[in-house]
């Protein structure tokens, strides 16, 4: 093993529990690919994350389906590109909202199922995938 550069406690933090690092020299998913899906899962990861952190209770519900529904267009243009998003891959990528809510309620507190159905609904509504 070599170690050709020091990354910062949050960037180890990102990617080890990044879902879609096994996306990462799939056949059908190229590098670019590849690299503005994990751009978009950390981009939704962090305002999930802030909107848990500095938005009240009642404003929650509204920007996880805002957020879900930039998450679904962002792959829908990803995919529109490609057609990469198949059976295995639309799985995958609901299950990395899972993963985006399971880490909020590590840091926050259990019960955020309501925003766990906001940010997929809002993914649902506007995907083409």
């Amino acid at each position: 093993m070599s170690v050709l550069r020091v990354r910062k406690p949050e960037w180890v933090e990102e990617n080890r529990s990044n879902p879609l690092r096994d996306w990462d020299g799939r056949e059908q998913i190229s590098a670019t690919t590849y690299k503005r899906a994990v751009t978009q899962y950390k981009t939704t990861r962090k305002a999930i994350l802030q909107v848990f952190a500095a938005e009240p209770a009642d404003i929650r519900l509204t920007r996880a389906e805002e957020i879900g529904r930039a998450y679904g267009e962002a792959f829908n243009q990803l995919d529109r590109r490609s057609g990469f998003i198949e059976t295995v891959e639309r799985e995958e990528l609901f299950a990395a909202l899972d993963h985006i809510v399971n880490e909020a309620e590590a840091l926050y507190g259990p019960g955020l199922e309501d925003a766990r159905d906001s940010l997929i609904s809002g993914a649902e509504s506007v995907r083409d995938w």
